[in-house]
C-alpha cells in the first residue's frame, strides 16, 4: 500500500521474516494475485445482491454479540480483506487494525472506513505468519475466512503468532469451515477423499489451540437460510439463530470458536 492511503499502525513494528518455503510461498503468490483482480469488485460480487446484503447483517450482528467494544478496546483483525469485520467493530469504539497481504484489498478498507468517517480504523499490509506487533498488543484478535485456505501443518505456527500479539485472558475469535455441514452425505464426501486443509476436524482442536481455552463455537450460517428468509424472512432469521446453538451448530456450514489466551503459570 503507498504510503500515502495506508494509515499506519499504532504498535505496529518491523519483523524479520524467515524464509517461507516453496509451498507456502506459492500459496501466499496465488492469494495475492487473486485478491488483487478481484478487489474491485469484491464487496459487490459478494456482498451487492440481497442474499450478500443479508449475510453481511447477519455476520455484523454475530460480531456485535461476540466481542464488546469498549473506548480502550485493542482488536487486531487478520486477513480483514476490504474490513468487513474490523469496520463493524470499529462502530463500536475502540482501536481496530485490520491487516492483510493484499494492498488492493486495504485500499478498499481505507475508503470506506473514510466513508465511516472512522478514525479508529487502521489497515496496513502484513503477514500472518510475523506479525509486526510487540507481544499482548491486543485484547482481542478477529480472523474470518483465511484458515480455509491454510493447510492443516502451518495453522498451528500461525495460531502461536497469533497468541503472541494478544494479552493474557484475550479472546481469539477464529473462523473454520465445518467439514460435517450436510450431514451424512457430506462427512462420507470429505471421508472418502483427501482429507483437505480447508476443514478443522474435531481431532485437531486440542493441539491447535494449546495455549488457549475454548469458550465456545458458534455456528455461523446454514447455506439454506438465504433462500428461507428470500420466502418468508423472519423464518430465515430464526434459521440463523438456531444454528448458532446445539446441536445445529454442527450442521452450520462455518463455526467460530472463541478462545481465550490462557495466563502464563503463576
Amino acid at each position: 500500500m503507498s504510503t500515502a492511503r495506508q494509515r499506519s499502525a499504532p504498535g505496529a513494528h518491523t519483523r524479520q521474516d524467515s524464509t517461507p518455503d516453496t509451498a507456502v510461498q506459492q500459496l501466499e503468490e496465488r492469494c495475492i494475485r487473486l485478491y488483487t483482480e478481484e478487489a474491485p469488485r469484491y464487496d459487490q460480487h459478494r456482498f451487492g445482491d440481497w442474499k450478500g446484503r443479508f449475510v453481511e447483517r447477519h455476520i455484523a450482528r454475530l460480531l456485535r454479540q461476540t466481542i464488546r467494544m469498549a473506548p480502550g478496546t485493542r482488536v487486531l483483525d487478520v486477513a480483514t480483506g476490504t474490513g468487513r469485520a474490523a469496520l463493524v467493530l470499529a462502530e463500536g469504539g475502540g482501536q481496530v487494525i485490520g491487516i492483510d497481504l493484499v494492498e488492493a484489498m486495504l485500499r478498499a478498507a481505507h475508503d470506506k472506513a473514510d466513508r465511516r468517517t472512522l478514525s479508529n480504523a487502521h489497515f496496513a499490509v502484513a503477514n500472518a505468519r510475523q506479525l509486526p506487533f510487540a507481544e499482548q498488543s491486543f485484547d482481542v484478535l478477529v480472523c474470518l475466512r483465511f484458515f480455509h485456505f491454510i493447510p492443516h501443518p502451518l495453522r498451528r505456527a500461525i495460531l502461536v503468532e497469533m497468541l503472541r500479539v494478544v494479552r493474557p485472558g484475550g479472546l481469539l475469535v477464529l473462523e473454520f469451515v465445518n467439514p460435517f455441514y450436510g450431514a451424512i452425505g457430506a462427512l462420507y464426501r470429505h471421508v472418502r477423499a483427501t482429507r483437505t486443509p480447508m476443514y478443522l476436524w474435531p481431532s485437531q482442536t486440542k493441539t491447535l489451540f494449546a495455549g488457549a481455552d475454548l469458550l465456545h463455537v458458534i455456528g455461523t450460517y446454514f447455506p439454506c437460510a438465504q433462500r428461507v428468509a428470500r420466502l418468508h424472512g423472519p423464518l430465515g432469521e430464526a434459521l440463523l439463530e438456531l444454528c448458532r446453538h446445539f446441536p445445529w451448530k454442527h450442521l452450520a456450514s462455518e463455526k467460530w470458536y472463541v478462545l481465550r489466551k490462557v495466563p502464563p503459570p503463576g
